[in-house]
């Protein structure tokens, strides 16, 4: 089977060394037919030999067929649909428990610590709440870390 061909299109044209020669070779169509209004019958076909020409020509000469706003339009879609699948990863990516209460830890002694008096001594005798938000931080943060551990060693 084939692999994937990782393109090196670049914006100027530049001819292939090496190896990079031998893998373009073995993927070429033997001939350039029209079938049906079409060069190349096959999309996978089609699209190597376009690699393989863009790769020669480089980007700048390319873009100069056709009209610019075309070009412009195809790359704007690209970055929205390269985004979208980024975005659709993260949001489909389960967060680990030990994570959560790890995040719940750290913002409860975030806000413990926005909410406490200046000195600490008078806190903990006039505005209990935020120093056992503090507190019950520490102790989620402690929590978090046995879970971590008793999932690495089980």
């Amino acid at each position: 089977m084939i692999q994937q061909i990782h393109w090196d299109i670049r914006n100027e044209g530049r001819r292939w060394i090496g190896d990079e020669f031998a893998a373009r070779r073995e993927r070429m169509p033997e001939k350039l037919e029209v079938i049906e209004g079409r060069v190349l019958w096959d999309d996978r076909e089609l699209l190597t030999t376009l690699g393989m020409m863009l790769e020669q020509v480089g980007a700048d000469r390319a873009v100069q067929l056709g009209e610019l706003s075309v070009w412009r339009r195809a790359v704007r879609r690209r970055q929205r649909r390269v985004t979208r699948s980024r975005w659709r990863r993260v949001m489909l990516t389960p967060l680990d428990p030990s994570l959560v209460v790890q995040i719940v830890g750290e913002l409860l002694i975030v806000v413990g610590i926005l909410l406490t008096p200046h000195a600490l001594g008078a806190a903990i005798v006039h505005h209990p709440i935020p120093v056992l938000l503090v507190l019950a931080g520490l102790m989620i943060m402690s929590y978090s870390t046995l879970m971590v551990t008793t999932k690495r060693y089980s």
